[in-house]
């Protein structure tokens, strides 16, 4: 019987991290006594190795992967899947995208690409975990030995100051914790915008897991984190370095098929009745990542 394992933070080359998407919290966001939206530390957090000495050996079938589209972390796992060929090692099931259940995210086949649980019927994501005891590749490297280090520094500061900071922004409760979390943001984006204007990636000339993480929130940015998460003093496409570099990386082998925006914008606009009351979905912006990007003949400054 196959492992399961829920969403992820990130895929490297020569194994797999899983970490864990909401599920047993059904309740508001999570802020602490000034209004700050605090995210949750994953709960399961094991590596999977070609040798099985974590525990967890690389097989063909032996793992199924959860995960929904709406989810950027979730989503990360969904690009490297697929941009390292594990599609036919590892399978996979996407949740249903509108979640107002108090039990969490369910399991569906009435929404597009959504599908019932196939290993053990459950209704409920959390079901799954319940069950879970917390104890082939691509020569594709998106942790390459010699970038690590920049890797590591990159995600250092943009995943806590432009991936959490939108949700900092969007879930504040009050004025002085969403003007801080905005500000954060926006200055993190034009650091961002620099960085792109000289380089092609965000660690150089090579693609890595850095901008896996980057990708899945600016692939967001303008379609929900504008107007539902009120992250609007500037789109991605204010940007001229990033919206070309989002849609570069779009445009890559395989990339488009890891993002749904029907999935994206109705999750966060109908599932978050404390934001949007009547669960209206915004019928815009319309977003040609599809354009060129001019990005091709750019190196490294």
């Amino acid at each position: 019987m196959p492992f399961w394992l829920s969403a992820s933070v990130r895929i490297r080359c020569n194994f797999i991290f899983f970490s864990t998407i909401s599920h047993l919290n059904m309740s508001l966001p999570s802020t602490n006594a000034k209004g700050e939206f605090v995210k949750a530390d994953g709960e399961f957090t094991k590596w999977i190795t070609a040798d099985g000495s974590s525990g967890f050996k690389s097989e063909r079938d032996r793992y199924h992967l959860y995960i929904s589209y709406a989810c950027p972390f979730a989503s990360r796992c969904v690009v490297g899947r697929k941009l390292k060929g594990l599609e036919d090692v590892i399978s996979m099931t996407s949740v249903d995208y509108i979640r107002l259940d108090p039990n969490g995210w369910t399991f569906t086949d009435q929404r597009p690409k959504c599908t019932l649980d196939p290993l053990f019927n459950a209704k409920y994501l959390r079901d799954i975990y319940l069950k879970a005891n917390p104890n082939e590749q691509k020569n594709l490297d998106l942790y390459p030995k010699l970038l690590r280090g920049k890797i590591d520094e990159v995600n250092e500061w943009v995943t806590p100051n432009v991936t959490q900071a939108v949700y900092k922004a969007g879930f504040a409760t009050t004025q002085e914790a969403y003007n801080n979390g905005v500000k954060i943001l926006f200055e993190n984006l034009d650091r961002v915008e620099d960085m792109l204007s000289k380089n092609r990636y965000l660690t150089g000339d090579t693609f890595t897991e850095a901008d896996v993480r980057l990708f899945n929130t600016l692939v967001r940015f303008d379609t929900v984190y504008v107007g539902h998460f009120k992250c609007n003093k500037k789109r991605v496409m204010d940007y001229p370095n990033m919206w070309g570099y989002t849609r570069e990386v779009y445009q890559m082998k395989g990339m488009a098929d890891t993002v749904d925006q029907q999935h994206i914008q109705e999750h966060y606009q109908v599932s978050h009745r404390h934001i949007n009351p009547n669960g209206i979905v915004a019928i815009g912006p319309e977003l040609d990542f599809n354009a060129p990007h001019g990005r091709d003949n750019m190196v490294a400054k």
